[in-house]
């Protein structure tokens, strides 16, 4: 018996012996993990500290009062903690976990508690059980990553050009502000959305070399690129001229994602196209200095043949400048910078004098002068002493006014229009029909022609309504004396169809295109088939 009691003794011992090793283990770990545990007893408010915390001495000890703990919160964590007790004592809840920070002799701690309330078969609250970890370092590393990235954002929020960036998989990461306001995105949309897919998809993305897209080569190669000139798609579908630089962002792992930094480009686009057209503009004023000075303006004819005879009657002069290496220029092209930079009336001299001489040779020509001329009070005192000069008879010049002359000086163009009857020379209204101020000026100037406008010529067999004008016109001409004129024929059914309507003359590159001087050969054939049709009435519709 005396054995078996040392025997047992022995046990006990052992048992003992294993439980404290356990409790001191459990100790350690505890102390390994920062951790403490706790019971907070609600009929004493009292709370018993299992196991202390080594940082927080001041929280050691095997009680506390709670307002002792509590005073050593900070003053929003105390208004937390005591809130989560209430609704635990009122059944609103029965678990919770927050981080709470402690002002402590030692210094500022962070500590998170899980609490757990315990309860009687009535559910009455006994107590709270929890843990409390210490999480100072994790915090302090935590807000100083939130700090890096915040001046991170900082940083990059105050940058003008749009940032993205995307994870391994393409997935976009981060957008600054200023990627935000050009693609019409907000960041927290756009994360996790493929950065090829939100930047390029849909919007016929310029490719590299290869025909790859250059963000996908960069994130699936790590090659850095910069294109210079391509289109982002913005949220509302519309693209964005953009020049973007797409690099790969590199770790100590290697390859981790890419990030695009872009610019729009619009407004450089538009600068620069400015730049070239003043550039261009400069060049062309250049050119045509250069053309009065080296005499290399030349003037260009097409016939106007007489419907009823099929007989060529006058020729309008085109002008044209011709380039030192031969090639023509056309009047559209040099004329509007001729007129805007003061260069249009030692032009529309030359081109009179050149008319003049013309019509001493070759008969009734029909001449265009800008509305600058026009306005001039000293341009019909040079076109007589062109006409003395050369001899030409002043009947022979017809010069052709468009309405758009007209308005810009009405009065000018008046006194211009009557000094040139006074002189013998006719007048015609160009691109007659087009306006609202034609029949106006039929009663106001002293109008020999009407030019019917090519654009009720040129559908003249397929548009009833453009026949229809061209009668009117027809018609009006003949109450007011006035002979017509047809510009744009360019296939033998108009040609048989103006002649039909009862219109007098035509021209068109049916009949010649324009040609330089004397140079001219007329569709004979053509015009004969015309004037061997039977005529009907004229201002007749078919």
């Amino acid at each position: 018996m005396q054995l078996a009691l040392i025997r047992r003794g022995r046990r006990d011992a052992g048992e003992q012996g294993g439980l404290l090793a356990t409790q001191q283990r459990l100790r350690e770990a505890h102390e390994v993990a920062r951790l403490s545990s706790w019971e907070w007893l609600a009929e004493s408010s009292q709370v018993v500290v299992f196991q202390a915390l080594p940082a927080a001495d001041a929280l050691s000890g095997s009680t506390h009062p709670l307002e002792a703990l509590l005073e050593a919160m900070s003053d929003e964590d105390r208004v937390l903690a005591r809130r989560d007790l209430r609704e635990m004592a009122s059944g609103e809840r029965d678990e919770s976990t927050r981080r709470y920070s402690y002002e402590l002799a030692s210094g500022r701690l962070w500590l998170e508690t899980r609490s757990r309330a315990i309860r009687d078969e009535t559910g009455r609250l006994l107590s709270v059980r929890g843990t409390t970890q210490d999480v100072t370092e994790q915090h302090l590393a935590t807000q100083e990553l939130l700090g890096a990235r915040n001046y991170l954002r900082a940083v990059t929020d105050g940058m003008g050009e749009g940032l993205c960036t995307s994870d391994s998989n393409g997935l976009v990461v981060y957008v600054n502000r200023a990627a935000e306001a050009m693609l019409g995105y907000a960041g927290e949309v756009v994360v996790g959305r493929s950065l090829h897919g939100l930047l390029h998809a849909g919007c016929g993305a310029t490719a590299d070399a290869d025909g790859a897209c250059a963000i996908l080569a960069a994130q699936e190669d790590g090659v850095v690129a910069h294109v210079e000139d391509d289109r982002f798609l913005r949220r509302d579908g519309s693209p964005l001229s953009v020049a973007y630089t797409v690099a790969p962002l590199l770790t100590e792992d290697g390859i981790e994602g890419c990030a695009v930094v872009f610019a729009e480009t619009t407004e450089r686009k538009a600068h620069e196209a400015d730049m070239a057209r003043d550039v261009e503009t400069l060049a062309l004023i250049r050119r045509i200095k250069e053309g009065l000075s080296e005499d290399r303006f030349e003037l260009f004819e097409q016939p106007i043949v007489e419907l009823c005879s099929g007989a060529l009657v006058q020729r309008e002069l085109l002008l044209r400048l011709r380039e030192p290496d031969g090639a023509i220029v056309a009047p559209n092209v040099f004329l509007p910078i001729a007129e805007q930079y003061g260069l249009v009336a030692e032009i529309d001299r030359w081109v009179i004098r050149r008319a003049c001489e013309i019509a001493t040779e070759s008969g009734a020509v029909h001449l265009n002068l800008s509305g600058s001329s026009i306005d001039d009070p000293t341009v019909v005192d040079w076109i007589e002493r062109c006409l003395k000069q050369t001899g030409a008879e002043a009947s022979s010049l017809v010069f052709e006014i468009t309405e758009t002359a007209l308005i810009a000086d009405e009065a000018a163009a008046k006194a211009f229009a009557a000094r040139l009857h006074d002189l013998g020379c006719k007048l015609a209204l160009d691109d007659f029909g087009t306006g609202y101020c034609g029949f106006t000026y039929l009663k106001q100037l002293p109008v020999d022609l009407l030019k019917i406008d090519i654009e009720f010529v040129r559908d003249l067999t397929v548009s009833a309504a453009s026949r229809h004008v061209v009668v009117a016109v027809v018609a009006l001409a003949h109450a007011f004396d006035l002979k017509t004129i047809a510009e744009g024929v360019e296939d033998a059914q108009t040609l048989a169809l103006v002649r039909e309507l009862g219109v007098d003359f035509a021209q068109g590159f049916h009949i010649a295109r324009p040609a330089p001087i004397f140079r001219l050969t007329p569709d004979a054939g053509a015009l004969a088939a015309v004037t061997a049709a039977p005529s009907r009435a004229n201002g007749t519709m078919t």
